[in-house]
């Protein structure tokens, strides 16, 4: 199964590609952000099959107005042509610039109004004459802003962490209340979901990452977070996918100290990235392959380099790494102990050991996460005082005793 997942397009004057800016702001944009994206879709399918779902958590425009929508479908049409995809394959939930707050800026409107016109905030993503508005649903836009998809090989839950955002409010944190914790739980206790992948979509992100930034202040996690992390963990949950921050990073956390849970913090397709982090991240977006089941494989991280004008494997400087492996859940130490033998068969008196031979014929291996990778390089080094390098792509311990 293949997942792409792309976030955060802020269709607007934010956009850094004039493909996705319908104003005039847009001509002085860069124009291949998009063509370049088709033709690393293609390339992609070409080596390894079609995609199969396309997820989008939130922030498709950056107005909530129907050009940026317009716009949006344009865009959304090419990409599933590309992936010879139906729509139905494509699992979006809202995020709080998919909201339309002009109705409840004007400078007439009454405080006793102010819930009405609250009601027509997703007026403008509600509109039927654009493909968002069949793909958010109803029950994305109204209690309890829940939906589910089921598909043969995996279940998507997606929730709209902005449905209480208000243009008033200094921070726009995400939300859910225990109320719908506990209508999620009940919609989660009528589902069969046998073997099948499990997965959360929501925009808002469910704990509080590092800043990249001195000046980045950042308030916008999920309120109630907890609640939903330990009910997700409780039922297996194998993927939380979201957006809402900018920088991207993929964790693998263990909420209840019983099951693990992988989280795509997705970053932005094609936002303009603020000055102040510049280099240190870029426009990006994720194929999470799943290879085996129920959840084994990698996720690939792809970045756009402006000044190539396509679509690169991602790297240090874009904020996330360009392989992410996931479900290998081995103890790091028994691991080591299984590398030992082999650096034993191998023997010490070799200047150079490659470490992928000292990790040849090791189960799962390639599904071990780059944190527990990184703690058995570290243990290596330590347990036999060797030294790390490299040797073009290949890892290498370098035995500097005599």
């Amino acid at each position: 199964m293949k997942i792409l997942v792309i976030s955060d397009l802020h269709i607007g004057v934010r956009a850094r590609t004039k493909e996705l800016c319908p104003y005039p702001e847009g001509n002085s944009k860069d124009d291949k952000q998009v063509s370049s994206f088709l033709r690393a879709l293609k390339i992609y399918q070409d080596s390894n099959g079609n995609i199969d779902y396309l997820v989008i958590p939130g922030d498709v425009t950056h107005q909530s107005n129907l050009v940026e929508y317009d716009c949006g479908e344009v865009f959304l049409r090419k990409v599933l042509s590309e992936l010879h995809m139906e729509d139905t394959k494509v699992i979006f939930v809202p995020g709080n610039h998919d909201v339309d707050w002009s109705v409840l800026n004007g400078s007439t409107i009454q405080e006793n109004e102010r819930e009405l016109r609250k009601r027509h905030k997703y007026n403008t993503l509600k509109d039927p004459e654009h493909i968002f508005s069949r793909l958010s649903s109803s029950a994305l836009v109204a209690e309890p802003y829940i939906e589910k998809w089921e598909f043969n090989d995996v279940v998507y839950f997606g929730f709209n962490s902005s449905w209480h955002d208000d243009p008033l409010q200094k921070s726009h944190y995400g939300l859910i209340e225990l109320s719908q914790v506990a209508k999620l739980r009940e919609m989660l206790e009528l589902t069969v979901f046998e073997d099948k992948l499990k997965v959360f979509v929501v925009h808002h992100h469910v704990y509080q990452y590092t800043n990249p930034h001195p000046t980045w202040r950042e308030f916008s996690c999920i309120q109630n977070a907890q609640a939903l992390l330990d009910l997700l963990s409780e039922f297996d949950f194998h993927f939380v996918i979201h957006g809402h921050r900018h920088v991207p990073f993929f964790s693998v956390i263990n909420p209840n100290g019983t099951s693990t849970i992988n989280i795509l913090c997705s970053g932005s397709y094609s936002c303009e990235v603020p000055s102040e982090i510049a280099g240190a991240v870029g426009n990006l977006f994720h194929i999470i392959e799943v290879n085996e089941k129920p959840c084994k494989g990698k996720v690939l991280s792809f970045a756009y380099d402006p000044t190539l004008y396509e679509w690169i494997e991602s790297r240090d400087n874009h904020g996330i790494y360009f392989i992410n492996p996931f479900g290998n859940e081995t103890p790091v130490e028994k691991i080591l102990d299984q590398c030992s033998q082999n650096i034993e068969r191998i023997g010490l008196g070799e200047k150079v050991i490659f470490f992928d031979n000292v990790v040849s014929g090791i189960a799962d291996m390639e599904y071990l996460p780059n944190t527990k990778q990184e703690k058995l390089l570290k243990d290596i080094e330590d347990r036999y005082n060797l030294s790390r390098g490299t040797v073009g792509n290949r890892i290498i311990f370098v035995n500097e005793q005599e």
